[in-house]
């Protein structure tokens, strides 16, 4: 049994901010679109080459939540192989497909404040 439930919410909600944070911070450092699996190699080196898999699709939906708030771009959210930029870096083309700050990518809704505790 859990002594604690709303501690150990909080440090996971804290360990998902985090690794929010790292995601960002790894797609503004390229210069060009950064895929899931390239962001994985670069998040995820402390972490067994073999476990990078089910990485990736945490990565995934971190820069599908991070589009919906507007932070970044893709020209195919749906797609887990697909490249992703942060507003400033996207090529025209990305930024011309109707993909602006502010805007959700294809296929992303816009989800409550994960940070929001409130409701519990």
């Amino acid at each position: 049994m859990i002594e604690d439930p709303l501690a150990v919410l909080d440090q996971y909600l804290s360990h998902r901010r985090a690794r929010e944070a790292e995601v960002l911070a790894a797609g503004r450092r390229r210069n060009s679109g950064a895929t899931p699996e390239a962001l994985v190699a670069v998040i995820y080196q402390a972490v067994k080459p073999e476990l990078h898999a089910v990485a990736r699709y945490s990565v995934w939906a971190h820069l599908r939540k991070l589009a919906a708030e507007g932070y970044v771009l893709s020209e195919d959210a749906e797609s887990i192989d697909a490249p992703w930029w942060t507003q400033n870096a996207a090529p025209a083309s990305v930024r011309l497909a109707g993909l602006r700050p502010g805007m959700n990518s294809p296929g992303v809704e816009q989800e409550p404040d994960a940070h929001d505790l409130s409701a519990l």
